[in-house]
This record gives C-alpha cells, sequence and structure tokens, in this order.
C-alpha cells in the first residue's frame, strides 16, 4: 500500500475489523505503536496502560502501579523494550514492558503533563504539560534511565498548557501546541530555542503529526486540519480543511503510510479520511454494525496496514485498510 504524493492517484480505502480489544475499566484517550509495528500500547483515564501484541490481539503485559491518575499519552523508545508515559498526576515514567516494572520516574512539571514522545535515536525525551512548558531530556538509549546529571531544557514561551510535543523524524526539530493557539518550533542545532512561531490558528492545538514520508507535518486545532511543509526554519500551510459541525468534534489524526491521506476520528463514533492533496473535505468511512465503536473515538494510530482507533468506552480496534 504505496502511493505518491502527486494529485494523480486517488485511490479509495475500506477497512476490515480485524480485532476488538477490551482490557481498560475507563476510556481510552492514547494509542502508540512501537518501531517496529508489532506492539501496541493503549492509555487509559483507569491509570494503566495495557501492551497488545498486533498480529494476535493478546494482551502482553498491563503497567499498574505508576501513575495515580489518567494516563495521557504513551511512547516506545527505538532501542530497548521501553516505553514512555505521561499522566495528570504531574509524573514522566520510564517503563520496561517486557517486565512491566518502572525503570525511572521524573516529576518536574508542575502541573498535569499531557503528552510525552520520544526522538526516532531513542536519545531524546519530551514532554509537554498544563504548567505552558515542555522539556526535553537526555535518555540513555536502552536502559531506560535518564541520563544521570544529564541536562534538562525546558522549552518556554507559551501562555497556555502545552498540549503536545513532537520531534521531527530527523530529531532536528521539536514542535510543540498549546491552548495559546500557537506552535512553536525548537531547532536542537540552537540549543532548542525557538526559531519559528505559527499563530494563524482558531482554536487550541490539538495534535501535531509528522508525515511518514515527506518534510510535512499536520496541526489539528479545533475541527481544521491543516498541512504544512518545512523548508529550512520557514514553514508553509499548504492546504486545509475543516468539518464545520456543531454534532462532531475532531479527537485525534493520524497520517495513512503513504503520506498524503490523513484519517481522522470524532466524538460521534465516526472514522474519517482526507485527501491532503486534492480535496477540502472529510469523506466518512462507513461502519456496519456490530463492527462500530458505540462510544466517542478519543484516540488513534497506524500500524502498517493497520489502523487503531479507540473509544470512550473503553475498546481498541484494530482494523485493515483494504
Amino acid at each position: 500500500m504505496s502511493f505518491s504524493r502527486s494529485p494523480s492517484s486517488s485511490p479509495t480505502y475500506e477497512k476490515r475489523l480485524v480485532f476488538r480489544l477490551q482490557g481498560h475499566e475507563g476510556a481510552v484517550v492514547f494509542c502508540a505503536v512501537d518501531p517496529k509495528a508489532k506492539l501496541l500500547a493503549t492509555c487509559s483515564t483507569d491509570r494503566t496502560i495495557n501492551v497488545w501484541t498486533i498480529t494476535t490481539g493478546q494482551l502482553l503485559r498491563a503497567l499498574k502501579g505508576g501513575h495515580t491518575e489518567e494516563v495521557t499519552s504513551c511512547s516506545f523508545c527505538s532501542i530497548g523494550p521501553i516505553l514512555a508515559s505521561s499522566s495528570i498526576d504531574k509524573k514522566v515514567i520510564l517503563w520496561n514492558y517486557e517486565s512491566g516494572k518502572r525503570a525511572s520516574r521524573l516529576e518536574l512539571h508542575h502541573d498535569a503533563v499531557l503528552f510525552c514522545a520520544f526522538s526516532k535515536d531513542g536519545k531524546f525525551l519530551a514532554s509537554a504539560s498544563r504548567d505552558k512548558t515542555a522539556r526535553i531530556y537526555k535518555i540513555r538509549p536502552g536502559a531506560g534511565e535518564f541520563v544521570p546529571g544529564g541536562d534538562v531544557k525546558e522549552l518556554s514561551g507559551h501562555k497556555g498548557a502545552v498540549n503536545v510535543v513532537k520531534f521531527s523524524p530527523d530529531g532536528a526539530v521539536a514542535l510543540t501546541g498549546s491552548d495559546d493557539r500557537t506552535i512553536r518550533a525548537w531547532k536542537r542545532e540552537n540549543d532548542w530555542e525557538c526559531v519559528c512561531v505559527l499563530n494563524q490558528f482558531t482554536a487550541p492545538i490539538k495534535s501535531v503529526i509528522f508525515s511518514p514520508v515527506d518534510p510535512v507535518f499536520a496541526s489539528l486545532d479545533g475541527n481544521r486540519t491543516t498541512l504544512w511543509t518545512m523548508k529550512g526554519q520557514k514553514y508553509e500551510a499548504e492546504n486545509s480543511v475543516d468539518i464545520r459541525s456543531s454534532e462532531k468534534q475532531l479527537k485525534a489524526v493520524s497520517f495513512i503510510p503513504d503520506g498524503r491521506f490523513i484519517m481522522g476520528v470524532a466524538t460521534d463514533k465516526t472514522i474519517n479520511i482526507w485527501d491532503s492533496v486534492k480535496k477540502n473535505t472529510w469523506l466518512n468511512l462507513p461502519n456496519a454494525k456490530p463492527n462500530q465503536h458505540e462510544g466517542a473515538i478519543l484516540t488513534c494510530c497506524f500500524a502498517g496496514r493497520n489502523f487503531i482507533s479507540a473509544d470512550a468506552d473503553g475498546f481498541t480496534f484494530i482494523w485493515e485498510l483494504v
């Protein structure tokens, strides 16, 4: 399943249910896939993280006893069996997901930690917080440990909660999105100083996602998704689409591996698709009972051909796009 970003091709997709996973006692608010697309982690309001095997739908490990409030996000390290998690309890925890034990823990933020993400090389971990800052930590690859005495870089400048932080695929840039309706770009070679502020948004930034194939990223503010190209320190909006619905709220977006199409999940239980090259509208991928979500869909991600969506009722669905 590989398509170029040129507007000449216009494939259509259907989804087939592979697994329906149940293992949380609360809403599933975030999901993430490991770099080899073999494992899935789901984070819940029940204060736990479940790690699943994607090919079988079996629960590999339940990570419990680390967080005392909702787990807001997680991220797999590219080196070793290490998973980072963030929580409303202000903590960032590194887990060995094979043993189920906590490897290390940090509590440097002054308010809820809303997001965490590893760099692709596994050497850095970033966290974003309601305290209006993001932080970047040095990680000892494979060990699940923060580097002793390693510098912790505080990214300050936002005037509202920082909802998301993501590293670019080459690790040269970190992007942060905030309730203050801006995205800030921080450059590694400048000691993670802010080099650009994007402020043409009308709602808080809920998500930032990088394309798997191009120097491109997408942002989600309110119900509007915008595609951006990265040209050095210059960021240009290429295309944008808004659902414009009072009955539907987009909660998360994810690139299909072709880098052209974007999937979006919403509170009205729908899964939607956007052709970021040609179209200015979202198209709904229809559900056929009984293979549909019954609760609001809150998060999504991709694992190769498999699309993963999870909902407020605690269920996670693994779909195959055909």
